[in-house]
């Protein structure tokens, strides 16, 4: 099992709360055999970038790979059929899209707005609405437009949105946790519960993450 991990700034360009280091090590302790950076180029950059970039990496392994990421719907026949759209462009296709860029939309949005429009077979306009979604599907259009033999497997994620800051009591968002760790909550709020492996930092580990 291999992880593919950003290294100490995260999409959003902010930096990590814990050096990549300790991060890959708890992979590591995780289940994870090796872990690979991905470049700060590539881990800062929108999705289809970050996405070609984490493809591009796996793509050089030899062997029969498996392409493991979350989403929070669809399944693999509807991510291959939207996927292979994108990446395949018809002329029509091009078409409307040149048309609601001219309208102001964002090239993401202008995509979407597209499938919505030419209504095509087989299309899951979901995938294109939510963060998880739209990166497992830019994993996908990569994989296509490279011409790999590689597969997927999108697994469901529980739990609220990517954005939702509540908790069920078992399972909290990544924002969620860091908005609890930004305003010192980490005890109060038990975050071990949501963090598995948390009972394995070392003491110098723990001071710098409660810092």
């Amino acid at each position: 099992m291999i992880a593919v991990m950003s290294g100490n700034f995260t999409q959003r360009g902010e930096t990590a709360i814990l050096h990549k280091y300790v991060r890959a090590k708890h992979a590591i302790l995780a289940g994870a055999d090796i872990v690979i950076e991905l470049p700060a180029v590539f881990a800062t950059a929108p999705a289809e970038i970050f996405a070609k970039g984490a493809v591009k990496l796996l793509g050089t392994l030899k062997g029969e790979k498996t392409l493991c990421f979350g989403v929070e719907s669809g399944n693999k026949s509807s991510i291959f059929a939207t996927a292979n759209a994108l990446a395949n462009e018809s002329e029509e296709f091009k078409e409307v899209v040149k048309q609601m860029l001219k309208q102001g939309h964002s090239l993401a949005k202008a995509r979407q707005l597209t499938l919505e429009t030419l209504n095509l077979p087989d299309i899951d306009l979901n995938l294109t609405l939510t963060p998880n979604n739209i990166l497992g599907l830019e994993y996908t259009k990569a994989i296509v437009e490279m011409g790999l033999d590689m597969d997927i497997l999108p697994i469901i994620r529980q739990g609220g949105g990517y954005k939702d800051l509540s908790s069920d009591g078992e399972r909290a968002s990544a924002m969620a946790i860091r908005k609890l760790l930004e305003y010192g909550k980490m005890e109060e709020c038990k975050i071990a519960a949501y963090l598995k492996r948390v009972s394995i930092f070392s003491k110098i580990e723990r001071s710098r993450f409660l810092k």
